[in-house]
């Protein structure tokens, strides 16, 4: 699980356009995921926790910046770069998401 999340990170901060659509439906896979997980053990749940907080956190940069490119024609908006490719949006931003995640 959290291989998967430190891989929807690395393809936001990597210099590559993505379709953000696709991290959104890779991140809301893993809640789901994540959710299916059963535990009465209080470090199974802060892990599940910390983790749901980083997806979250990520989905809620996307929207963001989304909505920013939107309203400003895909183009840079606060040193972010939104780009359409063959109609879709792709973005090239660091993602500002230092957690460190405990295993579980």
């Amino acid at each position: 699980m959290k291989s998967s999340v430190a891989a929807c990170r690395s393809v936001l901060a990597d210099e590559t356009h993505v379709d953000p659509r696709y991290i959104t439906e890779k991140a809301m896979d893993l809640l789901l995921r994540l959710d299916a997980i059963q535990s009465g053990d209080p470090m199974v749940r802060e892990g599940k926790r910390s983790i749901s907080r980083e997806l979250v956190r990520m989905l809620d940069f996307i929207d963001k910046e989304l909505e920013s490119s939107i309203e400003n024609g895909g183009k840079y908006v606060k040193g972010k770069h939104f780009q359409n490719q063959n109609g879709k949006l792709g973005l090239s931003a660091p993602l500002p998401l230092q957690m460190e995640l405990r295993k579980i």
